[in-house]
């Protein structure tokens, strides 16, 4: 029983670690900017 009961516990601290660690990172800035625009009957994306 302890066995299990520690092995629970590791899973949810590195669970947490996980979930912290992501919350924590940004998204990267784009070093683009998407522009779209019509040609006719197409809309084009650059």
């Amino acid at each position: 029983m302890t066995r299990i009961t520690v092995t629970l516990a590791l899973g949810a601290l590195l669970w947490l670690m996980a979930v912290v660690a992501a919350h924590g990172q940004s998204a990267p800035e784009s070093a683009y900017t998407e522009v779209f625009y019509s040609s006719g009957g197409l809309r084009i994306q650059a």
